[in-house]
């Protein structure tokens, strides 16, 4: 049994990919650190990924062994995840890195101290070297809060550098093992019960959510993703894109303990309200906190609910101009856009509040392209049919400007 987490490269059909991965795994620091196994995963079967096999075997790891498993059959994405996990049975912990990931140079240091920090936390499912910028599930930004620790917990597994002890794999292969059925009626997001039954990540999902477990989060990523275009995804996607850790060396880490931390957040990126009255927020601790308007609120039984979705006669209500949005109910800011009332009360999120909502998240992607579409000659020219009366407007600026030139 290997003491130090092994670090596993899970490689399908991407070789540019597999190429940039390694050198960044190559330059990364293991000043403290020796024996580290390194083990590089291929799927696709013995006579395809040529090109993706001579890149595995021609770079010269020199901080321990390198393994390269070749698969002699196509095994798909979600058994190749749960076979790499299954490494477990021959390491102490894992670091598993899909191919399109790309890790800082102290990602390793941090991973293991995260690890033998909460080795022994019954709460906790796994560890992320990945931190999210966007809600996964319906694309808007994310922001923590704050507390001054490194790192904060989440009902959200993490898939994009990822790390598991040896005891939190074998917890969740239990639980995978008893085929679990991912239904209508979970407390999951809902783009998360569509996801193909190619995804183990899903099955993940349902399990922490299940048992109520956290997956640990950094507040700065020590992993980033490209979102290269491979067999699950038809278009490179940037906008999992995040900014890396740069320390010049390994640093010290405060890490708090799972029932220290006032920033702890559900499957759907809420905040869980208990953290919410340990701010001096004065709601009932049965509340479901919707500030993004994405939970079904039927599925859930809270007496309460703190949410975006429409309520005529609100117990309280929120504006939503400080970022992240949850901090205007911290800081009591009051408007109209966010209500705490009983959930019986709520009725459906209206599409002026969703507009609205993603507007004052101040996307940059949102007003680029809301630029760029009224800038159109297309959108111009339908503008000025539906409202003719603005083209005497128009006319009349013109006119006085010419005017005024004479």
């Amino acid at each position: 049994m290997h003491s130090n987490p092994a670090i596993v490269i899970i490689a399908y059909n991407r070789p540019k990919s597999l190429e940039r991965l390694i050198n960044s795994i190559v330059n990364a620091n293991y000043v403290d650190y020796k024996d580290i196994h390194l083990v590089i995963s291929i799927d696709g079967g013995e006579n395809k990924n040529i090109e993706v096999k001579n890149i595995a075997d021609s770079f010269y790891w020199e901080y321990g062994e390198k393994t390269i498993i070749n698969h002699s059959e196509n095994m798909g994405l979600r058994n190749h995840v749960i076979t790499c996990g299954n490494l477990t049975e021959t390491y102490e912990s894992l670091i598993i890195l899909e191919e399109d990931c790309f890790v800082s140079k102290n990602f390793y240091d941090f991973a293991v101290k995260l690890l033998q920090y909460y080795e022994n936390d019954e709460k906790i499912a796994g560890i992320s070297l990945y931190t999210y910028s966007v809600y996964e599930s319906f694309n808007m930004p994310f922001k923590p809060l704050h507390d001054g620790y490194d790192c904060f917990f989440m009902q959200v597994p993490s898939s994009w550098g990822q790390a598991w002890t040896q005891k939190q794999w074998q917890n969740f292969i239990t639980y995978y093992n008893s085929e679990p059925v991912i239904s209508k009626n979970d407390k999951l997001p809902e783009k998360v019960k569509t996801w193909p039954e190619s995804s183990w990540k899903k099955y993940f999902y349902k399990y922490i959510v299940e048992k109520n477990l956290f997956f640990v989060y950094p507040y700065l990523a020590f992993v980033t993703n490209f979102g290269d275009i491979g067999a699950h995804t038809s278009s490179k996607m940037q906008i999992y894109q995040v900014p890396l850790e740069n320390y010049c060396r390994s640093k010290t880490y405060n890490f708090p303990a799972f029932d220290q931390s006032n920033n702890k957040y559900d499957a759907y990126y809420e905040i869980l309200p208990e953290c919410l009255r340990a701010n001096d927020v004065k709601i009932n601790i049965d509340t479901c906190i919707d500030i993004m308007g994405s939970k079904p609120l039927h599925l859930f039984d809270n007496t309460y609910a703190l949410s975006i979705k429409n309520c005529k006669d609100p117990i309280k209500s929120y504006d939503n101009v400080l970022i992240p949005v949850i901090q205007n109910v911290i800081h009591k800011i009051q408007g109209n856009s966010f209500h705490y009332d009983f959930s019986k009360d709520f009725t459906d999120l209206a599409k002026s509040s969703k507009i609205q909502q993603i507007a004052n998240s101040q996307m940059l992607g949102y007003i680029t392209g809301k630029t760029k579409i009224i800038t159109e000659k297309y959108y111009k020219i339908g503008y000025y049919i539906c409202k003719p009366w603005k083209i005497v407007g128009i006319v009349k600026r013109k006119f006085n400007i010419k005017n005024t030139c004479l």
